[in-house]
C-alpha cells in the first residue's frame, strides 16, 4: 500500500493548546518548552462566542484509564498571536500573550455526567489487512479492526441508547456501510453486521477520503454531542485512491473546519512496518501521529500496535494475540475517554480581533495538545 499524510491548519481560527504539568501557575512571557508525555489529552467540542470559551477535555492517563478529579485549579493559561510550540519557534524565543485565559467552571469527568456520542468508524480493509509480514495470508490485522469496532460500540450502547456510531469501511473506494445511527437494541445488529462487511481483495488505501466521510458523518450530528471520528490503519493513503482529498492538509482543514476530531490507530507487525517511509516524506506511523496532532492537538492521540513477531511457534501467536487484543483495549479506552469527557467554561481577560490565535493551557500534572478551533 502507498501511504501519505501531510499536515495543515485552517485559516480563520483560533487554537487552543494545553499543557498539562507543573504547578497551575499562569503562563507569562518566556521561554515555553514542550512537554513530553504519555497521556492522552484532547480538546473537543469547541465553541467561542464573544470573549466566552466551551470546550471539552478527554483525558487518558499512560494506562489509558480515564483521569478523575481535575478542577478549575488545575488550570491556567494564555492566548498567543503564534503557536508556541510550533516547531519554527526557538527554546530561546520569548513569547507575549495577547489575553489571558479566566476558568470559569468545569463539569463532568468521571463522576460527573455522561457525555452523549455520534462517533464514525472507519475501517481499512484494504489487502495488506489480510497479510502476515511476509505477504502471506492472514485476517489477524481485519479481525482485531472489526473486533475493536464491535468493542467500541459496545460501550456505547452500553452506556445509553441514544449513543450514536456510523461505519465507514475502506479499500481503494470509500463505503458508509452504516450511516449515522443510534445505538437501541432493534439497531444493535445491524451496526455489528456492518463492521464485519469486507470488500474484495483489492490493492489501495483511500485513507484520506475514508476520514473525510467520517468528518461529514459526524459533523452532520447535533453540535451537543461529542462528534468524533476513529480510524484504526495499517499505513497511509494510496494517491490514486484519493478523489476528494489529496493531501492531509485537506483532511486536517476539513476536520478543523467542522470540529471533529480524528483519533488514529495504527495496526503494524513490527515497528521497521511503521517506519515504512511515506510519500510525505515521513513514515507511516508518523503521517498517522501528524492527523492525531493536527485535529485533537496531540501526537498522543495515535495509538500504535506493533503485533510482534511473525513466526509460527507458539510463543510467536501468544505475543500476536496479546499485542492484537490491545487494540480492543485501546477503543474501549477511546470510547470511555469521549464519554466522560470533561466540560470546561472559560472566558478571555480582553476582546480580541477576529483571527488565529493559539491558548496556551496547564493543566496540572498532565501532558500538552494544540487543538484549532474557529471563532
Amino acid at each position: 500500500m502507498l501511504k501519505k499524510i501531510l499536515l495543515g491548519l485552517v485559516p480563520g481560527i483560533l487554537l487552543i493548546g494545553a499543557i498539562f504539568y507543573g504547578c497551575g501557575k499562569a503562563v507569562q512571557e518566556g521561554i515555553i518548552t514542550p512537554i513530553v508525555t504519555s497521556n492522552k489529552i484532547s480538546v473537543i467540542n469547541v465553541s467561542v462566542s464573544g470573549n466566552n470559551l466551551s470546550f471539552g477535555l478527554m483525558t487518558l492517563d499512560q494506562n489509558n484509564n480515564v483521569i478523575n478529579g481535575i478542577g478549575t485549579a488545575n488550570l491556567s493559561g494564555a492566548v498567543y498571536a503564534q503557536n508556541p510550540l510550533a516547531a519554527g519557534i526557538r527554546a530561546t524565543d520569548a513569547l507575549t500573550p495577547v489575553a489571558n485565559l479566566i476558568f470559569n467552571s468545569i463539569s463532568g469527568g468521571p463522576s460527573g455526567t455522561h457525555k452523549n456520542l455520534a462517533i464514525a468508524l472507519a475501517i481499512d480493509k484494504s489487502d495488506s489487512m489480510y497479510q502476515d509480514a511476509t505477504g502471506a495470508t492472514s485476517e489477524s490485522k481485519v479481525v482485531t479492526a472489526e473486533a475493536a469496532a464491535t468493542a467500541f460500540v459496545g460501550v456505547e450502547a452500553a452506556d445509553t441508547s441514544s449513543n450514536k456510531a456510523a461505519i465507514i469501511n475502506f479499500a481503494e473506494s470509500v463505503s458508509i456501510d452504516q450511516p449515522m445511527i443510534d445505538l437501541s437494541a432493534t439497531n444493535l445488529s445491524t451496526v455489528y453486521d456492518a463492521i464485519k462487511i469486507r470488500t474484495p481483495f483489492v490493492y489501495g488505501t483511500a485513507l484520506y477520503d475514508a476520514i473525510g466521510t467520517g468528518i461529514d458523518a459526524a459533523s452532520n450530528e447535533a453540535a451537543n454531542l461529542v462528534r468524533a471520528v476513529v480510524v484504526l490503519t495499517d499505513g497511509g493513503n494510496s494517491p490514486t485512491a484519493s478523489i476528494y482529498y489529496h493531501s492531509t492538509t485537506e483532511v486536517i482543514a476539513a476536520a478543523n473546519a467542522s470540529n471533529i476530531p480524528v483519533y488514529t490507530v495504527g495496526v503494524f507487525w513490527s515497528t521497521a512496518e511503521a517506519d515504512t517511509p511515506s510519500f510525505s516524506g515521513g513514515t507511516w506511523s508518523g503521517d498517522l501521529k501528524a492527523i492525531a496532532k493536527g485535529t485533537t492537538g496531540s501526537e498522543n492521540n495515535y495509538f500504535q500496535i506493533v503485533a510482534g513477531l511473525t513466526g509460527l511457534t507458539a510463543h510467536s501467536a501468544i505475543i500476536r494475540a496479546a499485542a492484537l487484543n490491545n487494540t480492543v483495549n485501546i477503543y474501549q479506552s477511546i470510547a470511555q475517554g469521549l464519554i466522560q469527557s470533561y466540560t470546561v467554561q472559560a472566558s478571555l481577560s480582553n476582546t480580541l480581533s477576529p483571527g488565529i490565535y493559539y491558548a496556551l493551557i496547564q493543566i496540572q500534572n498532565y501532558g500538552q495538545v494544540v487543538v484549532p478551533i474557529r471563532i
